[in-house]
Formats: C-alpha cells, structure tokens, sequence
C-alpha cells in the first residue's frame, strides 16, 4: 500500500512538473518582450492622453505564481504646463502588475490584482486654469478596436490593489500656495467593491508650507483609511482611521456625507499627547505669543462633531478634555506650576458663539508649598466669558510675596473656598462684590510686618483656632 502511494505521489509531481515546463516554454514562445510591449503600448495609446514612454514588458510567472504578471522596465508621464516646475508627472523605473488570468480566458475581464511601482518620483501642479494629473481617458470606447484590425483581449479592466514606493512626491499647488513633499513614502491603496476600501500611507519624511508660512519640516507622517462609500447616498464610511504626524496619533471614525453640502457624525480620540514637543510642531505664527510660556504634560482628547459643514455653517463640536502631569511657567513671573491636572467637558458652537461652555471637572495645581483646585462652569467662553466657578486655596502666604509691596512681609497659611460668579471682564476690572465674590477662608500662623506696623502674632493664632473663622470679601 505504501509503495502504491509512492507511485501515485511520484506520478502526480512528474505531471505537474510537466504542466510547470510546458507552460513555461509557451509563456516564453508566445509572450515574448518583443511581442507583448507593443500589445501594452497600443493599450497605453488608448487611457493615456499625454506624452508617455514604456519600457520593453515581459510577462512573469514564477515570481507571481499562481497568477501571471507584467513587468515593464520603465514607465514616464510627461505633461509640461505653463508655470510648472517640471515637466514630468511620474517616473517609475519598475512597473509590476498581477493578473488574474482565469478571469481574462473566461470573462474577458482584465482584473489587475496587484499593481506595484517602485522607486517613484512624482510631482503634481495644480493652478487656477490647469493640472497637469489629467492624462487619462476612461470612456467605454478605451477599449474598442483600433483601425488596424487589432483587437483588445479583454472587455473591462479594473485594479485590486495599488502599492507604490516613492523617493520623492512633490505637490505643487499655485491655488492655495502650498508646496509640500513627501520623501521616502509608501502608498498602498485596496478596493474589493466601493464597500471594502483601505488607503494607507507613511513618508519617513514630509515637508510643507503654505505661503511662506512653514508647516512641516522634516516630519515622519502616517495615515490608514479604512472606508466603505455609500455610492447612492454619497457617504463614507471611515472604520478606525487613524492620521499620526511624528508620535502624535489621532484616531477617527464616523460617517461624512455629501449630498447638497458636507455633513459629518464623527468621533475623534487622542491619547496621551506629550504637549511640549507638539507646540514644537506648530508653525511660528501660532506659537509666537507663546515665547515666554513653558508647558508641558500629557493631553488627552474624546470629540464628537456633528453637523454640516460649509460656508454658512460649522458642525458643533462636544469634546471630554483631560490634562494629566502638567507642569508650566511664565517667563515674566517667578512661579512654576507643578502636578496640574484637569479634566473638562468643551461644547464648541461656532454658528451662535454665546452657546459655547465649558462644565470644569477639576482644576489642580501647585506652586511652590500651596495649591490650589477649580471647579465649576463658564458659559460664552468665545465672547465675554462668565464664570460660576468655586475655587479651594492652601496658599503659604511667604509664596506670594511677588505680589506684595517691598517693605511688606507676611507668614502663614490659607486655606478655604472661594464662590465666583462674575464675566471675565469684571474680574479683569476687579468689579467685584458680595454677590460676585464670596469667601470662606481660615488662617493659620499669620503674621505681617510692613515698615513700623506689626501684628499680634499670638492674637491671630488663637483666632484662627476658633471654630468657622471666616472672612467675607
């Protein structure tokens, strides 16, 4: 029985090695460079309306095994424009495409499974009046015969999946003044039906300004796109997207719509943001009122935004805010902030601003031996802010001293609560009475002295000991 198995097993390998060997010398006798490159260029001559050149192609079998390929040594798009840098749109020295040939004999449907380009340098210009990216026509005709009597041996075409790597993918758009460049990127795009898309991308590399304005210099960026399009009610679908720029990862899912305008239900999440090297990121006219401010700590953020957007109008947006070991400093003032935490809900309206708030969790920070903590609500946060706020002090008096006359010292220790119900510009103004500001505060050990003028140490302690000491602004 073992030695029937054997047989049978030689037998198989011997017949399937002569089906490889004989597929083999017809793939070389019958699909020779010489007689597939032109097939490839007159189906070039029919999608693509710039000037072109194609390298000699030869088809592959073993390396794309189970499934047939081709292979073209070099393919280069040239489309000069007026105001253009360059001339040429894509150079790829190496062009690879797998081919599902059960479905080309049976069907005459060329399926593309995999099409590679390697090496690639691009550049894409775009102005008021012109781009130099339309070169392709894609009409029902692209495929007919031609007037010498060749026929195409296929119906339709389409792609499965896409993989390019770059050197260099330059964007040049004179509409909106942006030149941007990704160097060492890889782009890989997958369509199984509009239902099942994915589109990733990373560039080890990305350059970008917009005016003269720089907005990104020598970053590492990533993105991933899994999407479903809804073709009838002209929606997508993002599942799990993700955009990361450096260590920075911003996660997004939801459905966005176009139809008369573009509406969105989106969720957006960021975890644990390092902010001092992100303010580093920033371009300079956003971080140059920040010169003399030092921050740092870690963000986080959970954000839903919903509604349309357009010229008219801006989807609202809710959004949980949580900071976590947060330190910060202000050049100009002799204080250091240390152990800040904060945890906030933001309701963001910027159709009618005067519904913008914000409820605060918790505020927490200290300074040097005091404390402090902040609580409550401010409502029109965009406009003139008003605050119901409740503030909880520890304060070590000799930690104010900044704030106090030269020839005045103080010791001791507040704690208490502050109640604020005030707009911001009365605070600023400090027009501020019982019904805006109240106080609850206790003192312990205080003392001062300010030129011949002292006080009876002893005196305030034993007060402060009393029970429901308490002080009212």
């Amino acid at each position: 029985m073992k030695k029937f198995w054997k047989i049978v097993g030689i037998s198989l390998g011997a017949l399937i090695g002569l089906v490889l060997v004989v597929v083999s010398v017809a793939v070389w006798m019958v699909f020779t460079p010489s007689r597939l490159t032109p097939i490839v260029r007159q189906v070039a001559d029919k999608m693509i309306t710039c000037e072109y050149e194609i390298g000699e192609v030869e088809l592959t079998f073993f390396s794309s095994f189970p499934e047939f390929g081709l292979r073209a040594d070099t393919l280069c798009l040239i489309n000069a424009c007026e105001g253009a840098k360059a001339d040429t749109i894509l150079f790829a020295p190496q062009v690879v495409a797998t081919v599902d040939v059960m479905s080309l004999w049976k069907d005459r449907h060329l399926n593309v499974r995999q099409l590679t380009l390697s090496n690639v340098e691009g550049y894409v210009y775009l102005s008021d009046s012109i781009s130099n990216i339309e070169v392709l026509a894609l009409a029902e005709d692209t495929v007919a015969s031609d007037t010498t009597g060749f026929v195409l041996p296929f119906d339709r075409i389409t792609v499965g999946a896409l993989q390019l790597t770059a050197k260099k993918l330059v964007l040049d758009d004179r509409c909106d003044s942006i030149d941007a460049a990704l160097y060492n990127a890889s782009i890989q795009a997958y369509m199984n039906g509009w239902e099942d898309m994915m589109l990733s991308l990373s560039s080890s590399d990305v350059c970008a300004k917009v005016g003269e304005e720089v907005y990104a210099n020598h970053l590492s960026v990533g993105a991933r796109l899994p999407l479903s399009i809804d073709t009838e009610l002209r929606s997508v679908d993002l599942q799990q997207a993700w955009l990361q720029v450096n260590d920075y990862r911003l996660k997004v899912d939801g459905i966005v719509s176009v139809v008369d305008s573009m509406s969105m239900q989106l969720h957006v999440q960021m975890e644990d943001w390092q902010i001092a090297p992100l303010l580093a990121l920033l371009p300079a006219t956003v971080t140059s009122s920040l010169q003399e401010i030092e921050v740092n700590g870690l963000l986080s953020l959970n954000a839903d935004i919903s509604g349309v957007y357009s010229q008219e109008q801006m989807p609202l947006v809710d959004a949980t805010v949580v900071l976590s070991e947060g330190k910060g400093r202000y050049a100009t003032i002799p204080y250091t902030l240390r152990d800040v935490n904060a945890e906030a809900d933001v309701h963001v309206d910027l159709n009618e601003v005067n519904n913008s708030n914000v409820v605060l969790h918790r505020l927490a920070a200290k300074t040097k031996s005091s404390s402090v903590e902040l609580r409550g609500r401010v409502d029109q946060v965009l406009t003139d802010m008003q605050m119901d706020v409740q503030l909880g002090v520890n304060v070590y008096v000799p930690d104010m001293a900044y704030f106090l006359p030269d020839n005045m010292q103080m010791n001791g220790r507040v704690k208490g609560r502050l109640d604020v119900k005030s707009s911001m510009d009365e605070l600023l103004a400090l027009q501020l009475d019982d019904s805006k500001v109240k106080a609850d505060l206790q003192w312990q050990d205080f003392a001062y002295e300010m030129g011949d003028m002292h006080a009876n140490s002893a005196l305030v302690r034993l007060r402060a000991e009393l029970p429901n000491t308490t002080l009212s602004a």
